[in-house]
């Protein structure tokens, strides 16, 4: 894990495969982490409509979506990555 953190800080998240298919619940908690980090609100209160449209601009969009100096929350362990 600490490979994958070192390769994201240095290479930003476009390196990274997300398979939005799977594991539904955990992607929907890291945006809710990510929107309440930027002082956007709560991801998992948003309808569907909103959260499609953040992710459509966020997708579209040329910038980081995440500073580079950016802390992962202790809720996001080894354990929930595999």
């Amino acid at each position: 894990l600490v490979d994958v953190i070192r390769q994201v800080r240095a290479f930003g998240l476009a390196l990274l495969k997300l398979d939005i298919r799977q594991e539904s619940d955990r992607h929907a908690h890291a945006i809710d982490a990510i929107t309440r980090h930027l002082g956007l609100g709560s991801y998992l209160s948003w309808d569907e409509d909103d959260r499609v449209a953040f992710i459509s601009k966020e997708l579209g969009g040329k910038r980081p979506l995440l500073p580079r100096d950016y802390e992962t929350s202790s809720a996001f362990t080894e354990d929930d990555v595999e």
